[in-house]
């Protein structure tokens, strides 16, 4: 299936697992998948994410940092 990614697409997971194994998560998350787009600044889904909100992508690399460090169990 990784075959299938844009280079991209394949960028962005690859920057999502360096922030899950940073954290110390055996697992790759959507956190870590949100932290990795806000990384990656030329990708449209980054422009996307920042514009459906009203704080700054650092806020947002910030509050999802604080919910990578501290995971909330799912309900």
């Amino acid at each position: 299936m990784f075959d299938k990614l844009s280079d991209q697409a394949r960028h962005v997971v690859v920057l999502a697992s360096d922030a899950a194994r940073t954290h110390h998560h055996n697992h790759l998350g959507t956190e870590h998948l949100l932290l990795a787009l806000l990384a990656d600044t030329t990708c449209t889904g980054t422009r996307i994410l920042t514009h459906l909100t009203t704080i700054s992508p650092h806020e947002m690399h910030d509050r999802l940092q604080e919910l990578a460090e501290h995971p909330q169990p799912h309900e």
